[in-house]
């Protein structure tokens, strides 16, 4: 954020900078503009975003993004978010903490903040595969399903027996368009499904 990328992603090249700026800005507008009122550098490729899309229209100003481009959750998701935060806060080390927020703020889209909380548990803890695999859905969920891969090939190399890898990678194959690697990767995660529930019932606590 210091350096204007709101993102690892935006820093490979000039187009996806302006791709995440553009997605952001007409989705979570109100988080962007927090992050530019700290960020001279986030706050000049705003404005020069704002005035490209004015150049387009005249409806989009400042105040639209502000006004129509934002976040309103349920109370109660709001407080489970605030929930984590407070435990992030107590323990900024616990990388297990950082990536349930993380999965949390990918399930209600909000993949800014989803991204920064993946990332940080990384740097915390690098061989923890669920981070990977969360940034990895972002990106897929995002429309960038090729630098998806390269995270769920990173959590599979971390945690290779895990099916949710494998799923996940499947959605990116599709979207690339590679079925004979989509259609692998699901049956490879059918099979470890299978097996982790079979293991389950043979567990000692499980026998009548």
């Amino acid at each position: 954020l210091a350096d204007g990328f709101l993102c690892n992603y935006g820093t490979i090249n000039l187009e996806n900078d302006f791709n995440t700026y553009a997605m952001w800005m007409f989705t979570r507008a109100d988080w962007v503009l927090e992050q530019a009122a700290r960020h001279p550098h986030v706050q000049r490729k705003v404005d020069l975003l704002i005035e490209f899309y004015r150049r387009l229209a005249p409806i989009y100003t400042r105040e639209f993004f502000r006004q129509r481009c934002r976040t309103r959750l349920p109370p109660d998701e709001q407080e489970r978010l605030e929930q984590l935060a407070a435990g992030i806060t107590a323990d900024p080390t616990n990388a297990t903490l950082r990536a349930k927020r993380a999965r949390r703020l990918y399930i209600l889209e909000l993949y800014p903040e989803a991204i920064q909380e993946a990332e940080a548990a990384m740097d915390i803890e690098p061989g923890f595969w669920l981070p990977h695999n969360i940034r990895g859905q972002v990106r897929t969920r995002s429309g960038s399903p090729q630098p998806a891969l390269s995270d769920f090939n990173r959590a599979i190399e971390l945690a290779p027996d895990e099916p949710a890898n494998y799923k996940g990678r499947a959605e990116a194959w599709t979207m690339l368009g590679r079925m004979a690697e989509a259609q692998r990767d699901r049956e490879t995660a059918t099979v470890l499904q299978q097996a982790r529930t079979n293991e389950v019932s043979a567990s000692p606590e499980n026998v009548p």
